[in-house]
């Protein structure tokens, strides 16, 4: 073969492979255009009204009720917070990535058996629904799938930990709520002991070693006898806001209260203590219509600021 022909094979396989390579790009870009995430409806938290996660140990509904979400049937009152991280996820979802068209959902946890479902609705109209995954190798995102596509796509964080949360999981755990500053008479009983501190307005002289800011008022027993107002402070602030550990069930009080706590201010606040059970203390609060259980340590804390004072 001469060097002419040699040179106009070369030339005609060079051609033949920038051919080839163009279609290739051009295909390829037709394809990445073919399968772009989608852009999601625009969505605010005030149109929800119910939110419903189909979960594989069974289904929770959550009720808008006014300023509070209540879970359903029950009316238990959610946790505000983990309400809130669920809306913000919900009208923020975002894809990031398109994962497999084929349709294998097993494979990301996202067939029936292993999904988390999350619908959310105004009245009986759906706003939104989803299902949620694994989390991908990373770590850093978690598959899903829209309602109406069955592409699987990835999404960021984890909001599958959030709402794979239990029914138990999703009640509002506060069970005594007050302004601690409102309270001026601290009452406690134990066995074969009372305790009865009045909050005074604080004579010149008196200093409660307070760092910082003085309180204007002290804390006097029946007796006379002053309290350190220091440790009655960090006392009302545990129970201004006090969580239980776990709801009880109705009627599951067992005798008479081991210790009780009566707090005088815009109303009576009352909280009752019954024999400890492993590491929990059964107990009931006037702010809560259900029982429950604090962790004894907190419980013990409480008792020991009256009865190692007594």
């Amino acid at each position: 073969m001469t060097r002419a022909a040699r040179n106009r094979t070369t030339y005609i396989v060079l051609g033949i492979l920038i051919v080839a390579l163009s279609l290739y790009l051009v295909l390829r870009q037709r394809d990445r255009m073919q399968y772009t995430t989608p852009e999601l409806n625009s969505l605010s938290a005030q149109e929800i009204e119910v939110l419903e996660i189909e979960q594989p140990g069974g289904v929770v509904t959550m009720a808008r009720s006014g300023e509070t979400w209540q879970i359903q049937p029950e009316g238990y009152r959610a946790d505000p917070t983990a309400i809130g991280e669920m809306l913000k996820t919900v009208t923020n979802l975002r894809l990031t990535e398109l994962v497999s068209v084929t349709g294998n959902y097993s494979r990301y946890d996202l067939d029936e058996q292993s999904r988390i479902r999350v619908t959310v609705f105004k009245h009986d109209k759906v706003l939104r629904s989803f299902d949620l995954g694994k989390r991908s190798p990373t770590y850093n995102h978690t598959f899903i799938r829209i309602d109406g596509d069955d592409r699987v796509f990835q999404t960021p964080g984890d909001p599958g930990g959030l709402f794979g949360l239990t029914k138990e999981d999703l009640r509002d755990r506060l069970v005594l709520s007050f302004d601690k500053d409102t309270i001026t008479e601290i009452r406690a009983e134990g066995a074969g002991w009372t305790v009865n501190l009045i909050r005074t307005p604080k004579d010149s002289t008196e200093d409660q070693g307070f760092s910082g800011e003085k309180k204007r008022f002290t804390w006097r027993a029946e007796t006379g006898e002053v309290w350190d107002a220091e440790t009655i402070d960090e006392l009302l602030n545990t129970l201004s806001a006090l969580k239980a550990f776990r709801y009880r069930e109705q009627g599951d009080r067992e005798g008479d209260p081991v210790f009780s706590i009566t707090l005088t201010g815009q109303k009576l606040y009352t909280l009752d203590f019954f024999a400890r059970q492993d590491n929990t203390y059964p107990a009931s609060s006037s702010e809560s219509e259900y029982p429950f259980a604090l962790f004894y340590a907190i419980t013990e804390n409480i008792i020991n600021v009256f009865a190692e004072n007594k």
